[in-house]
Parts: structure tokens; C-alpha cells; sequence
């Protein structure tokens, strides 16, 4: 084989990988699929980002109800030890979904 030039590949989706207590996540839901592992959510950025959600047990359950469209914030909280010796511990988040803030009044004096 001759020498090449490398170039990276990206994929279409990026994952997000929480890490630290405390990180978080905002965007629209662009789209949502059933994987293997079970649901999956695309979301969208306000930077034109797209990021898909990990299929985490607790995260499925906290955005169990939403549908395209939806903005959620997601964050992550940290990890439940197992109730079982040798099982992996939980990943723990909080999730909240945004509704459009209404137009406050301007009071004249």
C-alpha cells in the first residue's frame, strides 16, 4: 500500500458524555428513535449543534413524554452505587422542559 494522507471522520451525531456533577445540556428536540439500548434523543442546539442524549435508564425515564419540538435542559447529577456487588452504578440526572416565557407588563407611572 502507498503512504496517505489521513483525514479524521466525524460523525453525523455527536454523543453527549457527561462527566463532572453538574454538567448540562440545553436544545430542542429534533428527533427521537428506539436503539438497542432503548429510546434515543436528538437534540439541537442554539449553535445548530446536533447532540444525541445517552440511552441512560434515568434520563429515558425523565424525558419519557416529550416529543419533537420540546427544549429540555439536562444535568447531570451523579452516580447511585448498585444494590448490586458488581453491577455498574446509575447515572443520575435532572431534567426540566422549557415553556416560552410570557411577556412581562410594563407598569406606567
Amino acid at each position: 500500500m502507498e503512504p496517505m494522507d489521513w483525514t479524521p471522520l466525524e460523525g453525523e451525531k455527536n454523543f453527549w458524555a457527561p462527566e463532572k456533577v453538574g454538567e448540562e445540556i440545553v436544545g430542542e428536540i429534533v428527533e427521537i428513535t428506539q436503539g438497542q439500548y432503548g429510546t434515543r434523543y436528538l437534540i439541537e442546539k442554539d449553535n445548530g449543534d446536533k447532540i444525541m442524549l445517552p440511552s441512560h435508564k434515568v434520563l429515558q425515564s425523565r424525558l419519557q413524554g416529550c416529543v419533537v419540538g420540546d427544549v429540555i435542559k439536562a444535568k447531570y447529577t451523579g452516580e447511585l452505587a448498585p444494590k448490586v456487588r458488581g453491577d455498574k452504578p446509575t447515572k443520575m440526572y435532572e431534567c426540566q422542559k422549557g415553556t416560552p416565557k410570557k411577556p412581562t407588563e410594563e407598569k406606567v407611572a
